[in-house]
């Protein structure tokens, strides 16, 4: 079994020392507190708007493609600042998307009409440009009514049609509904384009250089996680005429970190099994290369205490069914090359290399498979080839 055995500790100590002693055994770190009341969450203690932005606010920078070198020291850094000015970059960065996005498809609605711009009414006797775009197909069924009409463009599907009247033509003048272009001309639009892009440009250089922020941000958030799970853990303790008690569960292994932390902090401790009624956490621990499967375990359903850890089994009959529903080794190898391409930023965490090992395996596995039944990229080696020497299952 891989499932770490565990302990429950109590701890015993003077209130008045209680929270630097909590402080303290949070940075231990070995212990995980039994619930005793209503768990808190960042937003009953913090204020929630602020919590919610900071995170909105490093995401949006985490997924900048382009970043600066990050600043890991600044005494004058201010967060709030910082938050502000990245929160208002992304407000002006999406509206001016969407305004570069309605003026692309104003002008494309534009230009089959030519680059003109409206008189004014008095000019021309208080006449007004009514635009249709009417298929080739139906032009004869412009009415005589309309007498002053003109074709300014043609496709091999449209043509784009100006009625000249004080009036618009009613419905049973034209075969199609008038279409709307808008007070501003071609070249007015054009303008605005190069200004929008011109700002979206300079957004996104902000953009970038408040990147180089994203550590104090990070640490920042950090901070106030760590905030949070120790008022928390203040929430999980018991008090009484001057002393207060906690307990938790911690690894077996460990108990002799808690000892040595018990004589420094001058505290009471009392360590015991699990009862038969009591449910611990679950604490896997497996070899280096196979922990990759405790995400896979963890995504199904975490196993019970005195239940046995599947995630070595799991490891195996994963790979073995991936590389069977892959069945080919030439796509098999290009995964591995995928892999071996993304290998060095898969390093970075021990998280990111419990997942290397576990693709690496499916690799692996799925490789051996398809060079047993003899399949690359949909295609079986020749009968007198090496691979097909190899080739032992015929499916």
């Amino acid at each position: 079994m891989s499932i770490v055995s565990l302990q429950k500790i109590t701890l015993v100590g003077s209130s008045r020392e209680k929270e630097c002693t909590l402080e303290k055994l949070q940075s231990l770190g070995v212990m995980h507190l039994v619930e005793r009341h209503h768990q808190l969450d960042g937003q009953e203690i913090f204020d929630s708007d602020n919590y919610t932005d900071t995170y909105r606010a490093l995401k949006y920078l985490q997924n900048c493609s382009s970043k600066r070198h990050q600043v890991f020291e600044d005494n004058d850094f201010g967060i709030h600042q910082c938050i502000d000015q990245v929160l208002l970059n992304q407000r002006c960065s999406i509206d001016a998307e969407e305004q570069y996005t309605f003026i692309i498809q104003r002008i494309e609605n534009l230009e089959p009409w030519g680059n003109f711009q409206f008189p004014k009414l008095d000019e021309i006797g208080g006449l007004r440009f009514w635009f249709y775009k009417v298929p080739v197909g139906k032009i004869t069924k412009i009415t005589k009514t309309v007498q002053t009409w003109q074709i300014v463009g043609r496709d091999h599907r449209f043509a784009y049609i100006i009625v000249i009247s004080k009036t618009e033509p009613s419905a049973n003048e034209m075969p199609v509904p008038r279409i709307h272009l808008g007070s501003l001309p071609l070249f007015s639009l054009r303008q605005q384009l190069d200004e929008l892009v011109i700002k979206i440009e300079d957004l996104r250089a902000e953009r970038e250089s408040l990147t180089r922020w994203i550590y104090l941000i990070n640490k920042n958030l950090v901070d106030i996680d760590n905030k949070v799970v120790l008022m928390q853990a203040k929430r999980q303790t018991q008090d009484s005429k001057g002393v207060f008690f906690v307990q938790g569960w911690v690894p077996a292994n460990n108990i002799e970190l808690i000892t040595k932390f018990v004589e420094r902090q001058h505290l009471a401790f009392m360590a015991e099994d699990p009862g038969e009624n009591e449910m611990p956490p679950t604490l896997l621990r497996n070899p280096r290369l196979l922990r990759g499967a405790e995400t896979l375990v963890h995504f199904y359903q975490t196993p019970g205490y005195r239940s046995c850890d599947p995630s070595v089994v799991l490891f195996f009959s994963f790979s073995v069914f991936f590389a069977m529903i892959l069945g080919d080794a030439g796509y098999a190898s290009l995964l591995g090359m995928g892999l071996l391409l993304l290998w060095g930023s898969l390093g970075k965490t021990e998280q990111y290399r419990n997942t290397r090992n576990l693709f690496l395996a499916l690799t692996i596995t799925a490789i051996v498979w398809g060079i047993l039944i003899g399949s690359y990229f949909g295609v079986s080696p020749k009968p007198d080839s090496l691979l097909s020497s190899l080739k032992v299952f015929d499916i």
